[in-house]
């Protein structure tokens, strides 16, 4: 047998035939004037979740003109003029029941009129306007009755100027109704279990990206033992662990996933899961699961699909509506992980981009040094064939003028002698 749902909603239209209008305005008196009709007395306070079998008898018994309210808090509807309206209307009239289990009516405050009263003045023109009611153009009035099992409340509503023309609501309109009604009743639960929820998947997106930055640690260390220019992934990952420090070892697995990732990123654009091409997607969504089911993970994911069901069971009791919404969530929480991945994956191509502009640049740096090196030989050599040259020339030159001079002394000698022969002839 399916579990009760918290909060039950049920809603009917009727038309606006005659004989619908007489018996929208006997309803009225059926739901003011019934058995268990809470008339706004005082409830007796401190009542357990089971209700006492006299305590019907009781407050059918009490004084009070009748259980009917609606908008105003100050003044008692007047039921005459509630009927009169409805019969003669004709517009269509809806009739609701808003219900309750009776554990979580008692724990919430809601075993009296006065507390649903609170709810419907502040929350049924919002519920209204899920079906396109105007506020200014609403009529309401409701009855809370004390059943055992079930606490609840009648409630019947019409547009003052008829406007709607269909009766059925859609799916969406139904669940906007109950939705504006649970979510404040159940308003204070939820947000606790909201605030629950919110904390957990920012707990798991913290560890995850813990998780991400240890593993770009491994990818580097590996590389660094390997060979810091390789970007074979077999070379690599099949360095030994045994060089990695121990608080890297357990994450190099992720870092397998994630180099591999790496390797299959655009090479331009911004590294964001919804900007990826789908094949980078599907990879990017396996790596989070992986992530996701690390015994690491696995409390404090449940606690999160936990609460998303908590929130769900808010609405319904449906077990493929419980699901759904649990998948929802856990969708949500996997995409948030997998743009970790997809920027941790950028990463590691902006590191190897890094270190191939290192390594490009000791080559450059080294290549340079051997030009200065080649080039300054070069000027020493050049030096010494200059110095060699000059010295040669000038040593040329001294010749040339030593054989300049012994000539000169030659053909100077040669006169004297020729001088000296004819002074001798003279003679």
């Amino acid at each position: 047998m399916a579990a009760k749902a918290p909060f039950v909603m049920k809603i009917k239209y009727y038309l606006p035939t005659k004989d619908n209008m007489g018996k929208n305005a006997e309803h009225i008196d059926y739901i003011a004037n019934r058995p268990g009709a809470d008339k706004g007395e005082l409830e007796p306070e401190n009542r357990s979740v089971e209700v006492e079998d006299d305590y019907v008898e009781y407050i059918n018994a009490r004084p009070g003109s009748h259980g009917l309210f609606g908008e105003s808090t100050e003044k008692e509807m007047d039921i005459d003029l509630v009927q009169e309206e409805l019969r003669n209307h004709n517009g269509l009239v809806w009739r609701m029941i808003l219900s309750l289990r009776e554990d979580d009516a008692v724990r919430l405050g809601y075993c009296n009129r006065e507390a649903w009263e609170k709810v419907l003045q502040s929350q049924i023109k919002t519920a209204a306007e899920k079906m396109g009611i105007e506020r200014t153009n609403l009529n309401w009035c409701a009855a809370f009755h004390e059943a055992k099992g079930h606490p609840h409340t009648h409630v019947v509503f019409w547009e003052k100027n008829p406007q709607r023309t269909t009766g059925r609501l859609a799916s969406d309109e139904l669940q906007g109704i109950k939705k504006t009604f649970a979510g404040e009743i159940f308003r204070e639960e939820r947000l606790k279990v909201m605030m629950e929820k919110s904390a957990m998947r920012e707990l798991v997106r913290s560890e995850a990206k813990g998780s991400l930055t240890k593993a770009k640690e491994v990818v580097k260390e590996l590389k660094r033992v390997a060979d810091s220019g390789s970007t074979d992934l077999k070379i690599v990952f099949g360095t030994s662990a045994g060089s990695l420090p121990p608080e890297l070892i357990r994450e190099k697995e992720l870092a397998q996933k994630l180099y591999t990732l790496s390797r299959e990123l655009p090479g331009k654009g911004q590294a964001a899961f919804q900007f990826m091409p789908q094949n980078v997607k599907e990879r990017a969504l396996e790596v989070a699961d992986y992530t996701l089911s690390r015994p690491g993970f696995e409390q404090e994911v449940s606690k999160y699909l936990m609460a998303q069901e908590q929130l769900a069971r808010t609405y319904s009791s449906r077990p493929e509506q419980i699901k759904a919404a649990r998948e929802k969530a856990y969708q949500d929480l996997q995409k948030r992980v997998a743009n970790l991945v997809v920027r941790g994956a950028a990463d590691l191509n902006m590191i190897e981009k890094q270190d191939r502009w290192e390594e490009r640049n000791k080559t450059l740096q080294t290549g340079r040094t051997v030009n200065i090196v080649w080039k300054s030989c070069w000027r020493a050599v050049e030096r010494e064939r200059q110095l060699c040259e000059a010295q040669a020339e000038m040593q040329k030159r001294i010749s040339s003028r030593k054989q300049s001079l012994q000539k000169n002394n030659s053909a100077e000698n040669g006169r004297h002698r020729e001088n000296n022969l004819e002074r001798s002839n003279e003679e």
